[in-house]
């Protein structure tokens, strides 16, 4: 029986053209079907992409049934939302239109009653104009490493110009086949978003945060730009992502990453420049035992800063206070005693009210706890901002009379998202923003320090996990932060210097005075950590066979 629409629920009617579904397709209508949030229908019109998709969907028992289901939903139920998925699908009749059924392998096809077409509101397509309506799609970019990028546009105004909604960039793995997989829950994921937003905060383009994506003129691709790419160019691109998964995995399991602590001698300001590059001082080098990071200086201190201290023993972060000297040398470390043996990072120290306060990231506790940081360094908790909530890389800041926490939540994924919380005073509470996470963004959603005024403009570093976990640094100028709007655009990428002593990555960046901190990356063999990875995955083989059923028989 069909479930009756309510005002919690937004009738959403899929618009595909006639004939067999792709797979790639069944998989997220079945996605989009479970979600609470959504009445589904499908209507099939008389209208085909450039090419047909292949292979076809051959849904079992079930999944024909629910075919049936949304295409009766689509004759007797009006929508709220008319969406077609990919570019290729953008001129799908907006007039009356006939709907044809969906042919599927075990049934065959019969008309169904005349309906009226809704209009096509929302369109979800390649960000980087590359038809998804394929036998593999999203398949160059998936290989080659960049991820899964999507757009989800609006029709705007009589003329029918299209405006971006939400923009949803994540990491997927370069082997094509669990790339697509990322792909389907990556379109599931961006309408769920995109219907948040529209029963939030209506209106178009609240959430366009996106320099690289102009609102206007549309970004639909042209059609040169659907063509199904060849056999050999396909079979060439999939070898390649595998290679590329293959590499990775090998990187992971051999080489480690060396973080060292930096100090710039000009204000962060400065950076702004795109012609200002000057030189970083390192300051901490590499050790068999660990590495420091997550550099944040002690407001009013020109000599001390708090950092982490990653322990390739143990695996564990831990926080220090480290001293320079007149030549910017490590003269003392002091330990920070929060975390009780958790892995902790991040320290953010900062001057709020008039009061010295620390935050520190404590994903592995579920909370969120503000300090307050002592003239001699030591950190005493006040109370939790958050729980139950793992906040990687928090940040607090005010703006406008608000307190805000910003940060990524890592059970929504480690490296691609932003969100927003705030309150009118510090105890809280604490209230999340109406389109949280307000990024989804590989590239530029994971904080890369605190955030921070310059000439008036409220700026935000984040980080670039594309190709690697702090690859690199964008800045970018806030635009508009409510508690129902967030936009910002990118005005500076900081990438590490290939020629330098960390050309592997920078994912911190901090004010200090007149001065600034930054942390970079570099790659090595540490047999230290190769053999903690050892016993890491000795006891997980050792957990796997325990967890088998009796009477399994090992294979080689």
């Amino acid at each position: 029986m069909l479930q009756p629409p309510t005002a919690n629920r937004l009738r959403l009617r899929v618009l595909v053209p006639r004939g067999a579904l792709p797979r790639w397709l069944g998989e997220v209508l079945q996605g989009l079907d479970s979600l609470p949030s959504i009445a589904l229908q499908v209507q099939a019109l008389d209208a085909a992409p450039q090419a047909p998709p292949a292979p076809a969907w051959a849904p079992d028992a079930a999944a024909r049934a629910d075919l049936a289901r949304w295409q009766a939903a689509a004759t007797t139920a009006d929508a709220d939302i008319a969406l077609a998925f990919d570019a290729a699908l953008h001129a799908l009749r907006r007039d009356v239109a006939k709907p044809t059924p969906i042919e599927t392998p075990h049934e065959t096809p019969h008309e169904t009653p005349r309906a009226t077409a809704a209009p096509l509101d929302w369109l979800l397509c390649a960000a980087d104009g590359a038809s998804l309506w394929q036998r593999r799609p999203l398949l160059a970019a998936i290989t080659a490493g960049q991820g899964v990028r999507l757009h989800c546009l609006q029709r705007a105004g009589a003329a029918g110009a299209w405006q971006v909604l939400r923009t949803l960039h994540v990491p997927a793995s370069p082997r094509f086949e669990a790339g697509l997989a990322t792909a389907v829950l990556s379109m599931q994921r961006l309408v769920q978003l995109t219907v948040a937003d529209r029963t939030v905060a209506p209106g178009a383009g609240d959430n366009v945060n996106d320099a690289r994506t102009p609102a206007d003129p549309s970004p639909l691709p042209p059609r040169a730009a659907l063509a199904e790419p060849g056999a050999i160019t396909s079979l060439w691109q999939r070898l390649g992502g595998r290679w590329r998964a293959w590499s990775g995995q090998q990187r992971q399991r051999w080489v480690t990453e060396y973080w060292r602590i930096g100090v710039i001698d000009a204000p962060l300001g400065a950076l702004l420049n795109p012609g200002v590059r000057p030189p970083v001082r390192w300051v901490t080098g590499d050790s068999l035992g660990g590495y420091w990071a997550d550099p944040f200086g002690v407001p009013g201190d020109p000599t001390r800063l708090a950092c982490e201290f990653f322990d390739e023993k143990t695996g564990v972060g831990r926080l220090e206070t480290l001293e320079l000297g007149a030549d910017d040398g490590v003269v003392s470390r002091v330990p920070i005693a929060i975390g009780a043996g958790r892995h902790v990072s991040f320290p953010s120290i900062f001057e709020i009210d008039g009061r010295r306060l620390g935050l520190a990231e404590t994903v592995s506790a579920r909370e969120c706890v503000l300090h307050e940081v002592a003239p001699d360094g030591s950190w005493r908790p006040l109370f939790p901002l958050l729980t139950g909530v793992a906040a990687a890389d928090p940040v607090l800041f005010k703006h406008e009379g608000l307190y805000w926490l910003a940060f990524t939540d890592a059970d929504l994924g480690e490296r691609d998202n932003l969100c927003l919380h705030h309150a009118e005073r510090l105890e809280g509470p604490w209230r999340p923003h109406a389109n949280n996470p307000v990024k989804v963004d590989v590239t530029s959603a994971r904080m890369a320090g605190r955030l921070f005024v310059h000439e008036g403009a409220l700026y935000r570093p984040a980080q670039d996990c594309l190709r690697a976990y702090g690859a690199a640094v964008v800045v970018h100028r806030v635009l508009a932060l409510t508690p129902q709007v967030f936009r910002e655009v990118e005005v500076r990428r900081l990438d590490p210097d290939p020629l330098g002593g960390c050309p592997g990555g920078l994912h911190t960046l901090s004010a200090w005075g007149e001065r600034t901190l930054i942390d970079g990356k570099r790659h090595g063999v540490n047999l230290v950590t190769l053999r903690r990875k050892l016993r890491r995955s000795r006891a997980l083989r050792r957990g796997a066979a325990a967890a088998a059923p009796a009477g399994a028989v090992a294979t080689q």
